[in-house]
């Protein structure tokens, strides 16, 4: 078929969105992630976007690559291809995927990673064709909050007051004055319990950055409480659709099997119910079944499965 792969610009922004949603049906970027990716990263960060193109200027693929994890690892990247559904099969994605390659080879990438759902076929062949393998697997799962019924909970959250906890929304914090040095804490240790081999940002960097993520909203994050101290928080992220996409759920070591983790989501799923949002998604690591037993609690469905795979390069 006969297309022009080039550099994207911001102007194709509009059209990679609806390229993503409509080749995997879950696409989760929005203009405002694509803009805000370009303004906060760094002018020495190895990145960039490819879209291809028709003759008549219709844009029906999108490519992207970019450092996973600049600072600590330069030579691991994410790429990601996309071919709206009634062009796939025509080479497009391959063209993509050799001018990816062609723009990262000078950088010796040792690693690539990327996603894909599995019930995909094509993509995942794709990816396998081209040497990817899997190495790890999400569980997905979806709430339609038409069917959410908060009285069923009521004794998950009466429970936290026993425990001496209290549960409290972001917005309800901003009478203290060390709101984010307690949450910067909280991120922090949550960073270094998973084990996190990269370094955590300090406090002014974090805070600024915190403070203007494009999904964030501050009523539908929820801290918990135990005296001066936060000690887990959960969230979602608001979307430009009546859909919420489940962020981070965590607990701090010493306060986990407690049923910390499910009260402060059904807090936010309140909440979510009350704003006329109609359904939540969530991914969890098929390993963590601790959460994915608190999302089926809540009334979560399961859905087909998200791939994470890796090509190493030699």
């Amino acid at each position: 078929m006969n297309v022009i792969i080039r550099l994207a610009t911001p102007t194709d922004y509009p059209a990679i969105v609806d390229v993503g949603w409509r080749a995997t049906a879950d696409y989760g970027l929005t203009v405002a992630d694509l803009r805000f990716a370009e303004q906060q990263r760094a002018a020495d960060t190895v990145a960039g976007r490819f879209v291809a193109v028709t003759p008549d200027q219709q844009i029906i693929g999108a490519a992207s690559y970019g450092q996973s994890a600049p600072a600590d690892d330069p030579r691991r990247f994410n790429v990601w291809f996309h071919v709206l559904p009634q062009y796939q099969g025509q080479d497009i994605g391959k063209r993509l995927y050799e001018r990816v390659m062609a723009e990262l080879t000078p950088h010796g990438p040792h690693c690539l990673e990327t996603g894909v759902r599995t019930d995909l076929p094509r993509a995942v062949r794709f990816l396998a064709d081209r040497g990817f393998t899997e190495v790890m697997r999400e569980c997905e799962t979806h709430l339609e909050l038409a069917t959410f019924e908060p009285d069923r909970f009521v004794a998950d959250l009466q429970r936290m007051a026993v425990l001496g906890l209290e549960l409290k929304m972001l917005t309800e914090l901003n009478a203290d004055e060390e709101r984010d040095a307690k949450l910067y804490q909280l991120h922090r240790h949550q960073h270094e319990t998973a084990k996190n081999t990269s370094a955590f940002a300090l406090f002014d960097e974090w805070r600024a950055q915190f403070w203007q993520l494009p999904h964030l909203h501050a009523d539908a994050f929820c801290v918990a409480v135990a005296g001066d101290q936060y000690v887990g928080h959960s969230h979602a992220l608001v979307t430009d659709s009546p859909e919420l996409i489940y962020g981070y759920t965590g607990v701090l070591p010493a306060y986990r099997n407690q049923g910390i983790a499910r009260a402060m989501k059904i807090c936010v799923l309140q909440w979510a119910k009350a704003q006329g949002y109609t359904r939540v998604r969530s991914w969890s690591d098929s390993h963590n079944k601790a959460m994915i037993r608190v999302n089926l609690h809540l009334g979560f469905r399961v859905q087909p499965s998200v791939l994470w795979m890796e090509k190493k390069e030699s």
